[in-house]
């Protein structure tokens, strides 16, 4: 199969099964604030957080992992790519047992030390023990499986995966709480029950993709262990910097207002978060392009996964964070109106401002698949440390000495992002000697102008026909979508842009005898320049594309 319809397929895998989280989950949320209470579903936000602070131990292996195999695999290194999993495996499987008995046996000191208040103190306690061992197993087991199937460039199976966890789940959720009083006890149960199968998936889709390189305890070497914790180390400063800036925000919410206020704060951004692989899918898959290209050497391959990645996950983008601003007021009422009353406002303000946040995300393109694969990293993993600490300080001070309560976890983390985006973009650029210039208007300017479009007719139309109801919402949201599809036809892609993607439409028919991938194919026209000559385009030098 050719690589240009894997990345198609991989799209549309992952669309497939984002859209399933979003759908799910906006009927989830109001259900378990219902049945469980405001402290009750901020409590399992809370758990849900604690956990996650474990995969700190990991050590970044897991991202270290993803890019070492895709590169033995480029280098057909059999081998080097067994020892590296075999090696990463050990490793995961020693670290989530220590984390899980650590969890286990000292889960009332961990209650303590986050402050739980002492009517949910017992429920926490056992969420610990219970949920939290089993989900810190669970993280430490999946990234070796992942990591094999993302080398070989199968984002289908693990969007699959991720398709039959929800909905395992969300039935399972549905079908325990609504008909027992299991409560935070059923909860966890059904939880744990799906991160299991999850796991077992996975190893089990691994195992099939990648039958000659079995994991061994042979196999597992010393120099494997400083090959992943060289890169792997970088990836530590950024899994540190990004719970520093997103999962401590319940920590801090539940310790200056009580476990209630979280149930304010994780809605928007459960909208966000079941969106978001849907629109980073293209980035997510590319890192081993990058390392191919890197690899062997092709620059123009590299700068082209940037200019077209990046563009591509900004039309997407812009213009759901452009629908999700001017929808965010009626979208909460109708959506959380019925669970907590009039604050849905507070919700919508948080909305609002996550969107801005998430739109400095998406302006991300492929700037860190790029990095990885050229094993760049170093300056976004230690920028991004002084930039969590910075974060969690301002939000403590915002939450704790103002009134802008909730807001204030969410509001320092807009102002970084804003400042810390053109700061990549320029480092980029300078990695990979192009105009900057010329990246902003090829990749920025024609999504951010179809947003400011889109968010422009949204305004007007809530303006003028406040939506009430889910119907009127909906089409509201359907024009919008369509408005915004046009434009990215016409406006957003070029005459090339657009062939390619009617080429994967046809693959099928064709049975492949199109063999340009669209996602990095060459522009004649692309206009992209180095600084250093001033006049070479991307791609435009080199005969083959990659396929």
């Amino acid at each position: 199969m050719s690589r240009s319809r894997q990345i198609a397929i991989n799209a549309v895998s992952q669309s497939g099964a984002t859209i399933l989280n979003a759908a799910l989950g906006v009927v989830l949320v109001p259900f378990l604030i219902r049945r469980l209470g405001k402290d009750g579903y901020g409590l399992i936000a809370v758990i849900i957080a604690i956990s996650g602070l474990c995969a700190l131990a990991d050590l970044g292996i897991a991202g270290a992992l993803s890019r070492q195999l895709a590169e033995a695999l480029t280098r057909k290194d059999n081998r080097r790519y067994r020892e590296l999993l075999s090696t990463a495996t050990g490793l995961h499987l020693a670290m989530g047992s220590a984390c899980a008995l650590a969890l286990f046996l000292f889960a009332s000191h961990v209650a303590k030390m986050f402050a739980l208040p002492s009517s949910l103190f017992n429920s926490g306690v056992f969420l610990l023990k219970t949920y939290g061992a089993v989900r810190v197993t669970c993280t430490f087991l999946a990234p070796s499986p992942q990591a094999v199937l993302a080398s070989h460039n199968r984002f289908d199976t693990s969007s699959q995966i991720d398709a039959v966890r929800t909905l395992i789940q969300t039935a399972g959720l549905f079908i325990v709480l609504a008909n027992t009083s299991a409560g935070i006890a059923g909860w966890a149960v059904v939880c744990v029950t799906t991160d299991g199968v999850c796991t077992f998936l996975l190893w089990r889709a691994a195992i099939k993709t990648n039958t000659g390189s079995a994991v061994a305890l042979s196999a597992i070497r010393l120099s494997s262990v400083k090959d992943l914790l060289s890169l792997g180390s970088q990836f530590t400063l950024l899994q540190l910097s990004s719970q520093l800036s997103v999962n401590a925000d319940p920590f801090i919410l539940t310790a200056c207002l009580g476990p209630a206020s979280v149930s304010l704060y994780r809605p928007p951004g459960q909208v966000l978060g079941t969106v978001s692989p849907l629109i980073l899918t293209l980035g997510n898959q590319l890192h081993p392009l990058a390392t191919k290209a890197h690899v062997e050497g092709n620059r123009d391959d590299i700068a082209a996964i940037l200019f077209r990645g990046t563009k591509y996950t900004m039309l997407m983008g812009a213009v759901f964070c452009a629908i999700a601003l001017v929808l965010a007021y009626p979208l909460c009422r109708i959506w959380l109106h019925s669970a907590l009353g009039e604050q849905y406002r507070i919700c919508a303000n948080v909305l609002m401002i996550q969107s801005i946040t998430q739109l400095c995300t998406y302006a991300g393109g492929t700037q860190w698949p790029v990095l990885l694969g050229m094993r760049r990293t170093a300056f976004v993993a230690y920028s991004r440390t002084a930039l969590a600490i910075i974060n969690i300080t301002s939000s403590w001070l915002l939450v704790r000495h103002t009134t802008l309560g909730v807001l204030g976890v969410v509001f320092p983390t807009m102002v970084i992002e804003l400042i810390w985006r053109p700061v990549v973009v320029y480092y980029v650029c300078r990695v990979l000697d192009l105009a900057m210039w010329e990246y902003v208007k090829q990749s920025y300017l024609p999504p951010l102008s179809i947003a400011a479009v889109v968010g422009a007719l949204g305004f007007a139309a809530t303006w003028f026909m406040p939506p009430s109801q889910v119907g009127s919402l909906g089409a509201i949201s359907g024009v919008l979508a369509i408005v915004a599809a046009l434009l990215i036809w016409f406006l957003g892609l070029n005459s090339q842009d657009r062939a390619g993607v009617l080429r994967l439409f046809r693959l099928r028919l064709l049975r492949d005898s199109i063999g340009t991938a669209p996602f990095v194919a060459r522009s004649a026209n692309s206009g992209t320049q180095r600084r250093k000559t001033g006049t070479t385009q991307i791609g435009t030098d080199s005969k083959r594309s990659i396929t």
